[in-house]
């Protein structure tokens, strides 16, 4: 099987969402089914982490074109992101005819794009999914553009209230819902749960889950948890980090964990992603 897979920006260093598309691709990858990956450098701050990841999934066999804005993002950051969404269609349409896949997959955080994916699979009998991978609540985000989804075969979103809203406007029988790295129904804060982390039964939990870094809001809630502990003392705070993937912002976080829960050891804790 050959998958074509879009998705802008999947360089960048503020995630959205790549580390799920990476590893999945990974995934497929290795049981021998081959992608192609065009994405874009658009948004991009670090090329030396780019660098690192682009090395890192072509190891496993995936072949990534890689529309290269990231020069043009500093002088007009919308006139790049406009272009890189008009180049990396063209080169994904100029793939749909070369190598013929069988499925164009898209991931975005706009049915808008819907349109896209229709329109780069008309040049080849190809299937047509898109994932939908982070929220937005930009124009071309709205819901009503989700009757586009009716022109493909399978649209995917990450909870049911997405299924809900985008039901208004093309055949629910089209969408799936898969959660994003979590069971719905299996997480619980059970008492097993608890055990298992050595977390104390009775404790207020706070959790902070995502990439470790400013733009996620974790050093603002940091700024928060002493007087949080001062006026709730039962509060505990569990940190969950994707190491393998931030290992620079992984160091960075604990350091300022510690440093903050210096006079209250109990009353945290940090785990390495399971996933």
């Amino acid at each position: 099987m050959k998958i074509l897979v879009l998705s802008d920006g999947m360089g960048q260093s503020d995630a959205r969402g790549i580390e799920i598309i990476s590893e999945t691709l990974n995934k497929l990858s290795r049981r021998g089914i081959k992608i192609t990956l065009v994405t874009t450098l658009d948004h991009f701050r670090d090329p030396m982490l780019f660098n690192e990841w682009k090395n890192r999934q072509e190891r496993d066999g995936l072949k990534i074109e890689v529309i290269d804005l990231s020069w043009l993002t500093k002088k007009n950051r919308y006139l790049a992101l406009w272009l890189s969404k008009l180049l990396t269609s063209i080169k994904a349409m100029q793939i749909v005819v070369s190598q013929k896949p069988d499925i164009v997959h898209e991931y975005s955080s706009s049915p808008f794009l819907f349109l896209r994916t229709f329109l780069v699979s008309l040049f080849g009998n190809t299937k047509r999914v898109h994932t939908i991978i982070t929220y937005n609540n930009k124009f071309l985000s709205q819901s009503f553009w989700a009757i586009f989804g009716n022109l493909l075969n399978k649209i995917i979103v990450p909870s049911q209230n997405y299924a809900q809203n985008y039901s208004q406007f093309l055949n629910a029988g089209k969408i799936e819902v898969i959660s994003q790295g979590v069971d719905m129904n299996r997480f619980a804060a059970a008492k097993a749960n608890r055990k298992l982390f050595n977390i104390p039964i009775g404790k207020k939990i706070i959790l902070f889950l995502g990439p470790p870094e400013k733009g996620k809001g974790l050093f603002l809630l940091l700024e928060s948890a002493l007087k949080i502990l001062t006026r709730n003392p039962n509060s505990y705070f569990l940190f969950v980090f994707h190491r393998k993937l931030y290992e620079r912002e992984y160091e960075r976080a604990l350091e300022k964990i510690k440093e903050t829960f210096y006079n209250h050891k109990k009353a945290f804790k940090v785990i390495q992603s399971l996933i």
